[in-house]
């Protein structure tokens, strides 16, 4: 075991030893050696400009949400950044990890095609605490396979979970369970997740829908892939099921779900309509009422989870929001962002309603950045195509965008399409969020321009850390080298 591990234990020992007591204790199970749920909710693309962005066009302010303000003396809570690399491609592959001199001599941002992750890599990271080559989900870089998170609750007898606002086989949300050499297997992917061992499994992807949440009758085969193939799906969904799978898609079902009403054990649930719960809808086209938000979907998933004794492990992702970056639309982008961020708000409702800060840990963050964004002015586009180019645009300077009225897009302008390797910013709440900490390292650079509006002092963690932390908390083990036999 490293001396960063033996730290991390040793300090979680004294801080059981020392009965540390956070949050309503009248809804704490006695575990006083461990958290009792861990839920991780990743803002796919998210890096601290958009976040700063999102803050601003939503509330008028950088800290409006409510898991982003102080929840009491007695809930600790911690904001890091995360430095997202995957491994670097070639011949050997290797960790060249993020270096703050090499990234603020890059320019406006660090692109370096060999190392810039994807959400395959990224969260297989978060997941099982290893990095991998960008499309690989589950394996590490030769191909061998990875203990997840949610595989190692589940053999400790945790329940498991899964939610996103795309289809839970996309990369992201596939990593906390699929094993996979390309994240575009989709119906594999989704037939490793559906085996019968996650508990539930909620996002989009249903094929009797379109894009904006009309019925389909007679989707292609394609139309199914996401979910399996047409065979698969239509087990799925069969009044007999599937490895016991309960199929929910319609809104009054999943508002009865988060409203606890006659809960199963198993859930498989798909939101009427197609890609995305919103994302995906044409421009200028309102919100289709009858597909559920996000926050609902959270809150469905924890009510599922919960019904049984013994804790669970639950993984939301906020995915339309990398979609909206890449194709660079800021107003889509803030749309699928608050909706991501009032989730947080629910969860953290349904903590200190439900269960209490000493028994759950609770992280928000990203995967990685998408767009360079950046304010307006921060750079000059000499070649005139819209896009930062190293070496023939010119870097004006780094800052923070300025805070905007409620409801005004922010001054944000966007770089690339493409993913970027910036710093995206983390909040861990609760119990073991202090431990993420212990070996974090500082960029003074980033926060010098972050800082201020976040409160927050520079300190940065490798992704892998997250998956170290969460295992930690729970007591899951093994934490480190993660590979399965």
């Amino acid at each position: 075991m490293s001396f960063g591990l033996r730290l991390r234990f040793a300090l979680l020992a004294s801080l059981a030893l020392a009965g540390t007591a956070l949050g309503n204790p009248r809804h704490c199970v006695n575990a006083p050696d461990r958290a009792q749920q861990a839920i991780l909710m990743i803002a796919d693309g998210v890096g601290f400009n958009a976040w700063l962005g999102s803050g601003y066009y939503h509330h008028g302010q950088a800290r409006g949400f409510r898991y982003q303000q102080s929840l009491g003396e007695d809930v600790d809570q911690v904001l890091l950044g995360v430095a997202t690399q995957a491994l670097h491609e070639g011949s050997e592959p290797r960790d060249a990890g993020y270096s703050p001199r090499r990234r603020w001599a890059s320019g406006l941002f660090q692109v370096d095609a060999a190392a810039t992750t994807d959400s395959a890599a990224a969260s297989t990271a978060l997941h099982t605490g290893r990095k991998t080559l960008r499309r690989y989900i589950g394996l590490d870089a030769g191909g061998r396979p990875l203990d997840s998170l949610h595989r190692m609750a589940a053999r400790r007898g945790l329940r498991t979970g899964v939610v996103s606002s795309v289809p839970v086989s996309h990369a992201t949300p596939a990593a906390a369970w699929a094993r996979q050499r390309d994240r575009d297997e989709f119906a594999a992917i989704f037939r490793q997740m559906s085996d019968g061992a996650l508990d539930l499994m909620i996002g989009a992807g249903h094929p009797y829908f379109d894009d904006v949440g009309a019925p389909v009758e007679s989707p292609s085969d394609a139309a199914f892939e996401v979910v399996g193939g047409r065979a698969r799906f239509e087990r799925l969904r069969s009044s007999r099921g599937l490895h016991g799978y309960a199929f929910v898609d319609s809104l009054a079902e999943f508002e009865a779900l988060a409203a606890g009403e006659a809960l199963p054990a198993r859930v498989f649930g798909l939101a009427p309509v197609r890609q995305t719960l919103q994302q995906a809808r044409p421009r200028g086209q309102v919100p289709n009422p009858a597909v559920p938000g996000l926050p609902l979907l959270a809150q469905a998933a924890l009510r599922v989870l919960s019904s049984r004794a013994g804790g669970f492990v639950l993984t939301i992702e906020g995915g339309a929001t990398d979609w909206a970056n890449h194709a660079n639309d800021l107003p889509r982008f803030v749309e699928e962002m608050g909706d991501f961020e009032r989730s947080v708000d629910a969860v953290v409702e349904w903590v200190e309603q439900n269960s209490c800060w000493q028994d759950t840990l609770l992280i928000v963050t990203a995967d990685h950045e998408t767009g360079g964004l950046w304010p307006g002015g921060s750079w000059e586009d000499v070649d005139g195509d819209g896009r930062y180019t190293p070496a023939v645009d010119t870097v004006i300077g780094h800052r923070a965008p300025r805070p905007t009225a409620r409801g005004v897009l922010p001054d944000l302008v966007y770089g690339t399409d493409k993913h970027s390797s910036e710093l995206v910013p983390l909040w861990a709440l609760g119990r073991g969020a202090r431990e993420l900490a212990i070996d974090a390292r500082r960029d003074r650079r980033a926060q010098s321009i972050w800082g201020p509006p976040l409160a927050w002092d520079g300190r940065y963690i490798d992704n892998t850390a997250v998956f170290h932390g969460i295992a930690e908390a729970l007591g899951l083990a093994p934490t480190e080298g993660s590979r399965t036999p």
